[in-house]
């Protein structure tokens, strides 16, 4: 009897084991997934998803020209936006320098979604309260042509304006493979390329957009 009772009691164990787990394989497949099946990745392998923004703004000046170039409306753009790639937006209030854009006054614009530099600390840092606040945001790098493509790509088929992807970058593209198609064979002069900055200079290899066309024209 001793050893009926043993079993019963063990079997009884293995089907509450048996329920248990049941339950939680039901609730793992109600749970929400952690990255939405339609989430893209940014340059960091951070995910977002964000279908037609209406409210965006852009933290660097060259991200925000790309997100122009796309068909893109701006709601904000950092300080260098205007002062060196020259946008001429009326009405589209500043963030400040590039480094440290002021997160009161991104706030204060109510973004639907905010692209951010990859290579700046700062902007991951900013990324992060935005991912807290379920902003959708991007961190994105453009050094070479073929980051620029890509990027492009990936505003173009934000804006649903895949018509601008082929006039400003497929386009591009021929018109930089018929101009190096025209370089002689045999030419490679040795280029020195020093990047300078106000605390001093350094040279440069092809991580960049000015070194990797050098190297594609074969310097």
């Amino acid at each position: 009897m001793r050893q009926r009772a043993r079993i019963h009691r063990a079997g009884g164990r293995f089907c509450c084991l048996l329920v248990l787990g049941s339950l939680l394989l039901a609730l793992a497949a109600c749970a929400p997934s952690q990255t939405p099946q339609d989430a893209r990745l940014d340059d960091l392998g951070h995910a977002f998803s964000v279908s037609e923004p209406s409210q965006v703004a852009v933290c660097s000046g060259s991200l925000a020209e790309i997100w122009v170039l796309a068909g893109g409306q701006l709601c904000a753009v950092t300080e260098d936006g205007f002062e060196q790639h020259g946008l001429q937006l009326e009405d589209v209030p500043s963030l400040g320098s590039l480094k440290e854009p002021s997160l009161e006054a991104l706030l204060a614009v109510e973004p639907d979604f905010v692209v951010l530099s990859a290579n700046i600390d700062g902007h991951q840092a900013i990324s992060q309260t935005l991912d807290e606040l379920n902003i959708p945001n991007a961190l994105l790098n453009v050094e070479t042509f073929e980051d620029y493509l890509r990027v492009l790509g990936l505003f173009a088929d934000i804006t649903g304006r895949e018509d601008l992807y082929r006039q400003n970058g497929l386009d591009l593209q021929s018109r930089i493979d018929e101009i190096l198609s025209g370089v002689p064979e045999g030419a490679a002069p040795e280029v020195l390329l020093i990047r300078a900055y106000s605390s001093g200079a350094k040279a440069k290899g092809s991580d960049n957009m000015t070194g990797a066309m050098l190297k594609d024209l074969g310097c």
